[in-house]
């Protein structure tokens, strides 16, 4: 995405779910419970006053000045959805674009096999091979200089070709692209 994800649309689901739609047609519902520990979301323990929300800033925020921050709703968007977003219809009727892009997709998404998506499992984050490594750990650790065998050596059950899949994982997502992962075994 080239500019900073804005939420341009908020629909309360049930519990402390909101459905989002980001400003690049992303769009998935995220359960806000986790945050609900620090202090300042205290009062959106109360359904009644969550359901309070509104749009500020590109976010969602709460009439105690509680808001989280509109990168990490769309990171959380796209980790727990596993969404892809809306495609513009190359004219009114016709889905040849739609097609097209979920043709290619389709044909592109069988080579991740290692990464797999739990909502039990580090809160929904896509981990390597249903273990409690979730992917962006492993890219964190690349991202300081840590070599394959380095990461492995400090995570004895993954195997190089597990870095190697988050990588390529990481690329797919860059590309603006969304993936389905296979649920963890």
């Amino acid at each position: 995405m080239s500019s900073l994800p804005q939420v341009v649309e908020a629909q309360y689901r049930d519990g402390f779910r909101i459905h989002l739609v980001f400003n690049d047609g992303v769009e998935g519902t995220v359960d806000f419970r986790d945050w609900l520990s620090d202090p300042v979301f205290e009062p959106l323990k109360d359904r009644g006053y969550f359901q309070r929300f509104f749009l500020d800033g590109g976010t969602v925020a709460w009439p105690n000045g509680a808001d989280i921050a509109p990168e990490t709703l769309y990171e959380s968007t796209k980790a727990r959805n596993s969404v892809r977003p809306r495609l513009p219809q190359s004219a009114p009727g016709s889905t040849l674009l739609r097609d097209f892009y979920s043709a290619t997709l389709t044909a592109m998404e069988s080579p991740i096999k290692r990464i797999t998506v739990d909502p039990m499992v580090c809160q929904g984050q896509p981990c390597v091979r249903g273990l409690r490594i979730p992917v962006s750990v492993v890219l964190r650790h690349l991202a300081d200089g840590k070599t394959v065998a380095e990461i492995v050596d400090e995570f004895p059950e993954l195997e190089s070709d597990d870095v190697s899949e988050c990588l390529r994982y990481a690329a797919w997502l860059a590309s603006g692209r969304a993936i389905d992962l296979p649920p963890a075994a």
